[in-house]
């Protein structure tokens, strides 16, 4: 599959370095992508089935919110995506995963690449309403 963000960067391009996603769901610079068990997803003590559920939740009010015409495209921001990723790896240090151990959690660079907070923090940081600060809109709707 091609997935092509905006100026024509490509996913492989933007995560070069890493998969990085802001809040497991949205990739800065592919407007309007959405995805479900992307970088960050597992949460280690939690089914999949409900993390996709409520990453399948958070998307369909990104898609509801555009069916009300708020904006024609939205991106996370390149900072937001930056922040949520440098707070996640901040809180690694706290856990089992980060205690020395092989695993198919661990990105490139060695490092825990997984949710490290409770899934109760996934579902609420998921639902809540988004920081307009957050995103990128593009919006000729109204």
């Amino acid at each position: 599959m091609t997935l092509t963000g905006r100026g024509g960067i490509g996913i492989e391009q933007a995560w070069a370095d890493g998969p990085r996603a802001h809040l497991t769901v949205g990739v800065a610079g592919f407007p309007n992508f959405f995805m479900l068990m992307g970088p960050h997803s597992p949460v280690g003590n939690y089914a999949l089935t409900a993390i996709a559920e409520t990453q399948a939740d958070h998307t369909l009010a990104w898609i509801e919110r555009w069916r009300d015409r708020l904006f024609d495209s939205v991106t996370p921001t390149q900072a937001a995506t930056e922040q949520f990723n440098s707070d996640m790896r901040s809180a690694m240090p706290d856990t089992v995963w980060a205690t020395g151990c092989t695993s198919w959690y661990l990105g490139a660079d060695g490092l825990p690449e997984l949710w490290p907070w409770t899934p109760d923090r996934h579902r609420a940081q998921l639902t809540a309403q988004p920081s307009r600060d957050d995103y990128d809109f593009v919006c000729s709707c109204r």
